[in-house]
């Protein structure tokens, strides 16, 4: 029997947290992910879009977003997508990847450090904002019966010493939350 790929689209903790997730599963699953970053829910969307129009079809596609869209802007201290935004992206996200593969999950947004964070240059990001995206997306996970991973809680459950800059994990992490992904896929 042929293994059924792993199709991945989300952030750079994706990315981070890929090749343990791809070593982890390989014995179950062939591997795929979009390029490097996939950015945020609007881009995202506009991915699948053309994806949808090319009649592209994925057995399993996980998908994650929302780091990119809370990004707030040091001078005008509006987020780069804002929360209705975000909620209407989700939903044509989920209802075009329904279409798209046999089955889909939802991985949510990983903490932040606002501390970390914030005290560098550039735009700003606040773990109420992850907290606030993550309800606003489990809601429709829920609302279109897609699974919802819950990266967040775990990654929490690690303590304090995680991180390796203001939104990225030490390698130790990522191969933990590659883990964690990996176990969710191997009890589907």
């Amino acid at each position: 029997m042929e293994k059924k790929t792993v199709y991945v689209i989300g952030d750079s903790v994706s990315l981070h947290y890929s090749p343990y997730l791809e070593k982890m599963i390989k014995g179950k699953y062939n591997y795929k992910r979009l390029g490097n970053n996939a950015g945020d829910s609007k881009r995202i969307l506009q991915y699948l879009k053309d994806a949808y129009d090319e009649e592209i079809h994925w057995d399993i596609m996980l998908i994650n977003s929302g780091l990119h869209d809370i990004r707030v802007d040091r001078i005008t201290l509006r987020k780069q997508i804002e929360n209705w935004e975000y909620r209407d992206n989700l939903r044509a996200i989920c209802e075009l990847a329904l279409k798209m593969s046999e089955k889909v999950a939802w991985v949510n947004i990983t903490p932040v450090s606002d501390t970390m964070y914030n005290m560098v240059g550039g735009f700003l990001r606040y773990n109420e904002d992850v907290v606030e995206f993550n309800d606003i997306a489990e809601k429709i996970m829920r609302e279109y019966k897609i699974p919802y991973i819950d990266i967040f809680s775990f990654t929490k459950s690690l303590g304090e010493d995680i991180y390796s800059d203001q939104a990225h994990f030490k390698d130790d992490v990522r191969a933990l939350q590659g883990a964690f992904i990996a176990g969710y896929l191997y009890n589907q």
